[in-house]
């Protein structure tokens, strides 16, 4: 076997060694982040809450000419309601959501 064949071996395993750990540990942030973001406010246990319905309540657009090629913006206000497994408890939580999408011709071209 080649000498370079171990180095490179050695180097393979460290990065495989590496990709797992790192997928391993944003895998388990993400569901400590899930766990935190379903507390329920009245009880305080941990990922106790289960969304009950999700509800649109405004959407809004405007184009934005400000740059060489114009954007559409399109934002959507969201509503959850929850219930908690434990103790039976709702509440609601709000969010928005933007979206921007560039049109193909530049600005002179639209107007």
């Amino acid at each position: 076997m080649p000498q370079f064949m171990y180095p490179l071996l050695l180097i393979a395993v460290f990065m495989g060694f590496l990709l797992v750990s790192v997928g391993l540990s944003i895998y388990l942030w993400l569901r400590h982040l899930d766990k935190t973001f379903r507390t329920c406010p009245e009880c305080t246990i941990r990922g106790a809450g289960e969304i009950q319905e999700v509800v649109e309540i405004e959407r809004s657009s405007e184009i934005d000419y400000n740059r060489d090629w114009p954007r559409l913006i399109v934002t959507k206000h969201f509503e959850d309601h929850y219930a908690c497994n434990s103790c039976g408890h709702t509440w609601t939580r709000r969010f928005h959501e933007t979206e921007v999408k560039r049109y193909r011709a530049p600005a002179k071209e639209i107007q």
